[in-house]
Parts: C-alpha cells; sequence; structure tokens
C-alpha cells in the first residue's frame, strides 16, 4: 500500500495557558513520506512564525547542522546511505555537508 497524502499536526505552547493547534495535509505524488513531513514541518514553523512574532515568542531557527566526519552521527547516517534506509538528498536536506563529506557518502 502507498501513501497518498499526509497530516502533519503541531501544537505550540505560547504561555499562560494558551496553546496553537495547526494541521497541515499534503498529496505526496510519489514523494517519500520522510521528505513531505519534512516540507510540512517547514511550512507549519513558517507560517506560526509570521502569525505570532510579534508576541515576543521565540523563533524556531530551521539552520542546519554541519555534519563532519567526527560528529557521532556521521557513521549512522553513513550506514543509513549504504543501507537504503535514506539518501543522499535527504541527508543534503538534514545537514550543512561539505564537499569533502559529500565526497565520503558518495564513495561509500
Amino acid at each position: 500500500m502507498e501513501a497518498k497524502e499526509i497530516s502533519l499536526q503541531v501544537v505550540k505552547q505560547l504561555g499562560n495557558y494558551e496553546s496553537v493547534r495547526a494541521t497541515i495535509t499534503y498529496a505526496i505524488d510519489g514523494e517519500d513520506t520522510l521528505t513531505a513531513l519534512t516540507r510540512a514541518k517547514h511550512d507549519i514553523d513558517t507560517a506560526f512564525n509570521k502569525l505570532y512574532e510579534k508576541r515576543g515568542i521565540p523563533t524556531v531557527s530551521m539552520e542546519k547542522e554541519p555534519l563532519t566526519e567526527d560528529s557521532p552521527i556521521f557513521n549512522r547516517r553513513k550506514k543509513g546511505l549504504k543501507s537504503g534506509e535514506f539518501t543522499l538528498e535527504q541527508i543534503f536536506g538534514w545537514y550543512e555537508v561539505s564537499e569533502e563529506i559529500e565526497r565520503i557518502l558518495l564513495n561509500n
């Protein structure tokens, strides 16, 4: 069975017993689920930041963590790439990848 759409629901606490619940649904059209959920999460966070930035609520940073050869996650990502658990494109979406690390992953 192949998924045709995804829904992502995020609840943000505003403080003083206030919260906001946001839901977004996308047709994925052959896109893998993880990539679709990542895109949906980014869209919800962006909308939330635009709606509530004037209230003094801290914004969510979407900066990518650099992937380095000595980072603890590097070997797990390399093994997952080799086993087909995820793609090189997904790694580029999650992390800031230098040319040297890209070369290592491509030669894996």
